[in-house]
């Protein structure tokens, strides 16, 4: 009987050490995981000013207008919710993290009347692009390094009417306390492939 014990106690450990090691494992890949935030200027009434140089916050970002013709809301009355809207002459709107820290730009939903003047996107790293006029509400997506580890980024148009939306974003770095619990993941999974080694001697 005590035998048996011996054994069965043996055998949950090796169980438990794979356990471990799955975990360790996965935790390998998991720092290059982060979750992404979106952006949605919905927490507002339609419409709501944004004069110059004022501010508006949502989901640890913020943008600041440098337009004197900005309000969230939908007067292009092409968005299903609220957007971010601006118009003037080579005026813009800029994102960046509340806490500075620095991002990663995935995506944002586009809008134009539909003119063909075009609007602009800058970043802190020097990336600048122009943007088409699109006439439906359209989503562009940023796959490019050159959208990875921004201070901020910018908007802009030379004069008419534009609207984001939906800015979809994510953390450059993993938080500092999932970096920890990752790294006691591994190490606890070296000593339980240690132990199971051991116990494997020793039930041959």
């Amino acid at each position: 009987m005590y035998t048996t014990n011996i054994n069965r106690m043996k055998k949950l450990l090796l169980n438990v050490s794979s356990l471990v090691g799955v975990l360790a494992g996965l935790a390998l890949i998991m720092p290059s995981i982060a979750l992404a935030t979106v952006m949605t200027f919905d927490t507002v009434p339609d419409p709501t000013m944004l004069p110059y140089d004022s501010v508006y916050t949502e989901s640890g970002m913020m943008v600041t207008s440098k337009s004197d013709y900005s309000s969230i809301g939908d007067p292009l009355f092409g968005n299903p919710t609220n957007a971010l809207y601006f118009h003037g002459t080579n005026q813009y709107v800029e994102f960046r993290m509340v806490d500075g820290s620095l991002f990663d730009l995935l995506s944002l939903d586009f809008l134009t009347n539909g003119l063909t003047d075009q609007r602009w996107l800058e970043t802190s790293d020097g990336t600048s692009v122009f943007l088409p006029g699109y006439t439906t509400v359209t989503t562009i997506s940023f796959s490019s390094p050159d959208y990875s580890n921004l201070e901020w980024f910018r908007v802009g148009t030379p004069w008419y009417a534009t609207q984001v939306d939906n800015i979809t974003f994510q953390s450059s770095q993993v938080p500092e306390p999932m970096t920890l619990f990752l790294m006691g993941l591994r190490l606890a999974g070296l000593g339980f492939k240690h132990c199971k080694y051991k116990l494997s001697e020793l039930m041959d």
